[in-house]
């Protein structure tokens, strides 16, 4: 049968701080999207039509996001509140094959060779190079249901592979292939820009999304960045490693290492190494 998807987004990112705090993880802005709308991309060019995202509340800032699309299921995760209660809740509105993707995970390559890798194999683990198992990305059967559910308690991947591996449940390991950043932090988050931005950097008439024909005179931009459509910048230096939301505005202010949400507001100062939210830098 087909291959659908979770996308587990019930996590409440304590240890991103205020940061954390203002914006749940699978809603960080990338160049030019958030984070959530990347992995539903991913899933799309790996061929996956069916997708839910499972929330810790149907009012979630994550929830209201994506029931603006009709082809995307919500759950709500039931108790308890750990990886294995996750897992549990959307392996039993799954058909056959579930793909699950943690919500504050960026990967560069789509899912598709993980996919094809793990065709036939009631369980599939991503792997590092060394063979440790990463969360972030695995594939489980509905029939490992109760396997699961025997283990609410576990909060950690490697520990349900071993309780599958102790039931003689066949465990396919995939190495992953480019690059992934798992955001427990600000500065994972920015990491992650960061590795984006070094392979989006554009050497052509655009900055990204904006042509350089539309940055001001009395403004500099510094490679990689990326400025969206609709940004408005003045008397500013940006960059490098910048990412300019839509319709934010930016004047008088010297930028490095940065992210500024859409609709965000920059002035007067020189920043490195922050997020912008509205009118506050965190």
């Amino acid at each position: 049968m087909d291959v659908e998807a979770v996308i587990l987004a019930a996590g409440r990112g304590e240890r991103m701080g205020e940061l954390g705090r203002r914006i749940p993880k699978p809603l960080l802005y990338l160049p030019g999207q958030y984070l959530i709308d990347r992995m539903l991309d991913q899933l799309s060019r790996a061929g996956i039509a069916r997708t839910a995202v499972l929330v810790g509340d149907r009012r979630s800032r994550v929830a209201r996001y994506v029931k603006s699309s009709p082809d995307i299921a919500v759950l709500r995760q039931h108790r308890p509140p750990t990886l294995c209660g996750a897992i549990a809740t959307a392996l039993a509105g799954a058909a056959d094959r579930l793909l699950v993707i943690h919500g504050d995970n960026v990967f560069s390559q789509p899912f598709g060779y993980f996919i094809r890798a793990a065709a036939g194999s009631p369980a599939a683990f991503l792997t590092e190079a060394e063979g440790s198992v990463l969360a972030g990305l695995y594939l489980l059967s509905r029939k490992l249901l109760n396997s699961v559910r025997d283990c609410l308690a576990c909060d950690g991947l490697e520990e349900l592979k071993e309780i599958l591996i102790s039931r003689r449940v066949p465990c396919a390991t995939v190495p992953l292939r480019g690059w992934r950043v798992n955001i427990n932090s600000p500065g994972d988050y920015l990491s992650a820009v960061h590795r984006l931005l070094d392979e989006q950097q554009i050497h052509s008439e655009n900055y990204a999304g904006l042509p350089r024909s539309s940055i001001p005179s009395s403004t500099t931009v510094h490679e990689p960045a990326w400025i969206s459509p609709g940004a408005r910048l003045a008397r500013s230096e940006i960059g490098p490693y910048v990412v300019v939301g839509e319709r934010a505005v930016i004047e008088d202010a010297i930028l490095s290492n940065a992210v500024i949400y859409p609709g965000s507001t920059v002035r007067n100062v020189p920043a490195r190494d922050v997020v912008a939210v509205g009118r506050r830098l965190i």
